[in-house]
């Protein structure tokens, strides 16, 4: 079913993200979007509207590093033969306005994903992951219902590997042309333009000498 703006903006809320979490030099990562449905548990009061959401807690549980095919995918992924499968958890607290007031509900939702790792690790590799929150929204789907939809930065790194090389500085300008030269005097020269990327090159003209016209007696 198709939703305007309008109809979700009534119906749903966004939440804080925090940017300052995001890695300075992301080298192995994966962005991941997860959805689930839930119902809030029978003893809290019908939902009317929602106020606010937020996530308390993001946490990865496992990382398990798994061997899978090498290659080359039609859209471009580079299979290197070795995946890290991701197991973690997130915890939201959503405010709801009911016929009673605001309340508060919680939940906690697992989500699983993988992230393409270099060929060189293994079930020894030390790493350390991270899942950041790039985005966070909550729907109503009915009055004892609702969705929570998330988008998250999974970040991987090796704590024995080197960091990663600093990006590379911008490109210098090409040089300016050389200057055109000045006009000859009294237009006494002509112009010739090459086809190729020379400068323009200034030929004088030759003046012509005077010849002395020979009478001839008969």
């Amino acid at each position: 079913m198709f939703v305007s703006n309008n109809q979700c903006e009534s119906h749903c809320v966004t939440g804080p993200v925090n940017t300052d979490q995001f890695p300075k030099c992301p080298c192995i990562f994966k962005q991941a979007q997860f959805s689930q449905e839930f119902a809030i548990p029978c003893q809290q009061p019908d939902i009317l509207s929602l106020s606010e959401v937020t996530v308390a807690k993001v946490e990865i549980k496992s990382i398990r590093i798994i061997a899978t095919p090498k290659g080359l995918a039609l859209d471009n992924t580079i299979l290197t033969g070795k995946k890290a499968v991701i197991r973690g958890t997130i915890c939201f607290r959503i405010i709801y306005q009911s016929p009673c007031g605001l309340n508060i509900t919680e939940k906690e939702v697992l989500f699983n994903d993988f992230v393409i790792v270099p060929e060189k690790w293994d079930s020894n590799t030390p790493v350390f992951g991270t899942a950041i929150v790039e985005d966070v929204l909550a729907c109503r789907v009915d009055e004892r219902t609702l969705q929570v939809n998330v988008i998250l930065f999974i970040n991987l790194k090796d704590l024995e590997a080197e960091p990663c090389p600093p990006p590379c500085p911008p490109l210098c300008p090409p040089p300016c042309p050389p200057p055109c030269p000045s006009p000859c005097p009294d237009n006494k020269c002509i112009t010739i333009i090459s086809i190729h990327s020379r400068p323009h090159v200034i030929v004088p003209l030759k003046k012509k000498r005077k010849t002395r016209k020979k009478c001839i007696w008969g």
